[in-house]
C-alpha cells in the first residue's frame, strides 16, 4: 500500500513553510510530507531530505521531481546532522521535521522481516549502518537482554513469557524468518492476548526492529545537533509513535526551554478521528514541535 504521510496538515502548520526558506526532512521516506513542503518552498527555497534507506531516496526522488523548489537528496541517517549540514554548505534551516514511524511501503515490500504478515528473513535493518540483524538479536542475545529490549521499546506485558520462549526454541533450531518468530510469539502469550485488535507480536516486532536500528539512540543524538542546525526562528517538528520516543524528545525541550534556547509548543497534536478511520497506522502518532529563539 502506499504511504500517507502521518498529520500532514499539522506540520505544515507547525513548520509553515514559505518560498525561499530551506527546510530539510529528516526522514523523507517516499517523500509525503516533502512534497507537501516544497510546494510551499516556491522557486527560490531548498528542501533537502534525509533518509538511511536506499529505496526512500529512489522512490522521494520521483514523488519530488515535480517540485520548482531545489531538491537534494542525501542516503544519510539523520543523527549525522551536523555532519551533513556542512558538506553541503547548508544556511541555517528555518524548519527541520523528523517522522520517526516506520514507512508503510518498508513494511510491504522491503523483503527484511519488518512485518508479520509476510514470511520474510529477521533482517530488519533500515540502512547499512545497522550491524546487528533482527536474526542475530533473536538468535544471541540473553533472555535477560531479550526481556529488557521487549519491556523497555515493545513496552510488552509479556515480555518475560516471550523471551524465554524464545531462548527455549532457538536450541533446538535457529530463528530464519518471521514466521519462525510469529509462532513462538503466539505459543508464548495468552491465547485471549492473540484475539484483541492489536497484533499480538506487533510490540516484539517493534522492540527488535528499535533495537537493531539503535532508534532511541539516533533520536537522542540528532536532538542537540537539531537545535544548532536552526536559525533563529526555525521551527523543529517531531512526530512520535512510542513513549520511548515521546520521553526523549519531551527531555531535550525542556531542557531548552529551562536554558531559553526557546519555545516548545504548550500542547502536544494527535491524528483527528478522520485521519486515524483513514490510516489506522497513525493512530499512536504524536506531533511536537519547537521554536528556537
Amino acid at each position: 500500500m502506499a504511504h500517507l504521510p502521518v498529520l500532514l496538515n499539522e506540520v505544515l502548520a507547525t513548520l509553515k513553510p514559505i518560498a525561499g526558506e530551506t527546510v530539510l526532512d529528516g526522514t523523507v521516506g517516499s517523500g509525503g510530507h516533502a512534497l507537501a513542503i516544497g510546494e510551499q518552498l516556491g522557486s527560490t527555497g531548498l528542501l533537502v531530505g534525509l533518509d538511511q534507506d536506499a529505496e526512500a531516496i529512489l522512490k522521494a526522488t520521483e514523488t519530488l521531481k515535480s517540485l520548482s523548489c531545489q531538491v537534494r537528496l542525501i542516503k544519510s541517517n539523520f543523527r549525522h546532522l551536523t555532519k551533513i549540514t556542512a558538506e553541503q554548505k547548508l544556511p541555517p534551516l528555518d524548519g527541520l521535521l523528523l517522522d520517526l514511524g516506520i514507512h508503510s511501503d518498508q513494511l510491504a515490500e522491503s523483503g527484511r522481516g519488518f512485518s508479520f504478515q509476510r514470511d520474510e528473513p529477521l533482517d530488519m535493518r533500515m540502512g547499512a549502518e545497522a550491524i546487528v540483524t533482527a536474526a542475530e538479536v533473536v538468535n544471541d542475545w540473553s533472555e535477560a537482554s531479550l526481556t529488557d529490549i521487549l519491556l523497555g521499546f515493545g513496552e510488552e506485558r509479556h515480555a518475560k513469557a516471550i523471551a524465554k520462549a524464545i531462548v527455549t526454541e532457538r536450541k533446538h533450531r535457529p530463528f530464519e524468518t518471521t514466521f519462525d518468530l510469529i509462532e513462538v510469539i503466539k505459543q508464548a502469550v495468552p491465547e485471549g492476548y492473540t484475539k484483541r485488535r492489536l497484533h499480538f507480536a506487533t510490540k516484539t516486532f517493534q522492540a527488535i526492529r528499535m533495537a537493531v536500528n539503535e532508534e532511541l539512540q539516533a533520536l537522542d543524538e540528532v536532538m542537540p545537533q537539531a537545535l544548532t542546525a536552526l536559525a533563529s526562528g526555525g521551527r523543529l517538528a517531531i512526530i512520535t509513535f512510542h513513549s520511548g520516543e515521546a520521553r526523549v524528545v519531551k527531555r531535550w525541550f525542556k531542557e531548552w526551554r529551562e536554558a531559553a534556547l526557546g519555545q516548545p509548543a504548550k500542547k502536544a497534536l494527535k491524528p483527528t478521528r478522520t485521519e486515524v478511520l483513514g490510516n489506522p497506522r497513525s493512530r499512536s502518532a504524536t506531533l511536537r514541535h519547537f521554536v528556537k529563539k
